[in-house]
């Protein structure tokens, strides 16, 4: 599970959960823009580099990406954290996310330095999983008897 950033609310969430609607107004939108989406290259979304989605598409729908490290408040966590008082820089180590702090103390991240989506606002439990195939390499102490 990785941190990523959204360029439509400039908040932190992760990748792995999808949005609930509860929490952002775009995550229930009518999600088959891909097709006319400006990030929309020969089949492969130009933010994230994945496939598009078979149905549907994602929030970031003709968005503009934020350039460079973006500033980070307590609103900026709020997909990802509750409120309850615990200070910002904590968050962040707690949750491994790179981060940087200005001579003013202000918490800086870099949407570059984080985690990207298969699809913005879908959680990446809702990729198929592969299966797991057995070893079938021979080990080297594998021994004929003929």
């Amino acid at each position: 599970m990785c941190v990523t950033y959204c360029h439509k609310r400039a908040k932190l969430f992760w990748n792995h959960d999808t949005c609930p609607i509860s929490l952002c107004q775009f995550a229930g939108l009518n999600r088959d823009k891909c097709v006319d989406c400006c990030y929309n290259i020969e089949g492969q979304c130009g933010l994230t580099r994945a496939a598009l989605p078979a149905t549907g598409g994602c929030c970031h729908w003709n968005v503009t990406p934020a350039q460079g490290a973006q500033p980070v408040t307590a609103e900026t966590l709020t997909l990802l954290w509750p409120s309850d008082g615990t200070p910002i820089t904590a968050v962040l180590d707690t949750l491994d996310t790179p981060y940087t702090v200005d001579a003013a103390g202000q918490l800086w991240v870099d949407p570059a330095e984080l985690g990207l989506p298969e699809v913005y606002s879908q959680g990446t439990e809702l990729a198929p999983v592969e299966p797991e195939l057995p070893d079938l390499s021979v080990s080297q102490s594998f021994k004929f008897y003929w």
